[in-house]
C-alpha cells in the first residue's frame, strides 16, 4: 500500500494543479504560467525517475542532478517576476553563481552522489525568495484578502515544500546507503509534502480566475 502511494498516488496528484491550471489557463498571468510549466515538467521528470528505478532498475541520479538545476532556475524565474530592476539583477547573478557552484561540486564529487551542498543552498535561497515575496504581498496597496490572491497559495506551497525538505536535501547521500525501511519512510514524508504543495498550487490556479495577479511591483 505504501509503495502504491509513493509510486502512483503522489505522482498522479500532479494532475490536480495541471487540470486546474488548464481550466483557468486564459486567466493565468506570467508568474502562474511559469509555475504551470514547472509542475508539468517536474511531473515528466518524476515519471522518468520512476521508470528508471522501478521498471528498468537503473539509478536515476543523473536525472536528479538535472532536476535540481531545472528546479532552481524555473523557481528563480518565478520570483524574478516580482522584483524591481535591482532585485532582478541580483537573481540573475545568483543563478550564474549557483550553476557554477553546482558544476564545481559535481566535478569534485562525481555523478554518482547527490550535490548536497548546492542543493541545500538552493533550498535556502528559495526560502528567502518566499519570505521576501510574503512581505511584498503584505505591503500591496490593494485590500484583497490573503486567500483571494492565488500567488499567496503558490508561494506558501513552495515555502512549505522547501522548508520541510531542507533536511532531506542535506542528508540525501546518507539515504543512498540507508535501510529500505528508512528510505521508504523518508520518501513517504517527502511525497506527502509534495502532495500538499500540488494541492496549494491547484488552489492558487483556481484563485487566479477571480483575481488575476499582475506581476509588477
Amino acid at each position: 500500500m505504501l509503495l502504491f502511494y509513493i509510486n502512483y498516488i503522489v505522482p498522479l496528484s500532479v494532475l490536480i494543479p495541471l487540470v486546474t491550471a488548464l481550466i483557468n489557463f486564459k486567466y493565468l498571468s506570467k508568474p502562474f504560467k511559469i509555475i504551470f510549466w514547472f509542475v508539468l515538467l517536474s511531473g515528466v521528470i518524476n515519471l522518468i525517475c520512476i521508470i528508471l528505478l522501478e521498471v528498468l532498475h537503473k539509478q536515476n541520479i543523473i536525472i536528479y542532478h538535472i532536476d535540481n538545476i531545472f528546479e532552481f532556475v524555473v523557481l528563480s524565474a518565478f520570483y524574478y517576476c516580482f522584483q524591481n530592476n535591482t532585485g532582478r539583477k541580483a537573481i540573475s547573478w545568483i543563478l550564474v553563481i549557483f550553476i557554477i557552484l553546482y558544476i564545481v561540486e559535481l566535478y569534485f564529487k562525481g555523478l554518482s552522489v547527490n550535490n548536497t551542498y548546492t542543493h541545500s543552498l538552493s533550498a535556502v535561497i528559495i526560502i528567502a525568495y518566499c519570505i521576501q515575496l510574503t512581505f511584498k504581498q503584505s505591503e500591496k496597496d490593494d485590500k484583497i484578502n490573503w486567500g483571494d490572491d492565488g500567488i499567496n497559495w503558490i508561494n506558501t506551497g513552495i515555502l512549505i515544500y522547501f522548508s520541510s525538505g531542507l533536511f532531506m536535501f542535506m542528508s540525501a547521500n546518507y539515504f543512498l546507503t540507508a535501510s529500505q525501511f528508512m528510505i521508504r519512510l523518508i520518501w513517504t514524508i517527502h511525497d506527502t509534502i509534495l502532495f500538499l504543495q500540488y494541492v496549494l498550487f491547484a488552489i492558487g490556479f483556481y484563485k487566479c480566475k477571480t483575481h488575476p495577479t499582475i506581476s509588477t511591483y
